[in-house]
């Protein structure tokens, strides 16, 4: 199984736990977005969390 394959059968769980922590909106970015990934790379991802957010 490749890192693609992984996290599509990860997807669910990944979404379940970030949703839990109070973050939405999950991105992936990086050399894996870009499909580019090797064995030494890791999944770089972008969330959203209005639990933390705040306006000055």
């Amino acid at each position: 199984m490749n890192i693609y394959e992984l996290l599509e059968s990860k997807r669910e769980e990944i979404l379940q736990s970030a949703a839990k922590h109070g973050a939405y909106n999950i991105r992936i970015f990086g050399s894996i977005a870009r499909r580019e990934a090797d064995a030494n790379s890791d999944v770089d991802f972008l969330e959203w969390n209005l639990e933390e957010a705040f306006l000055t």
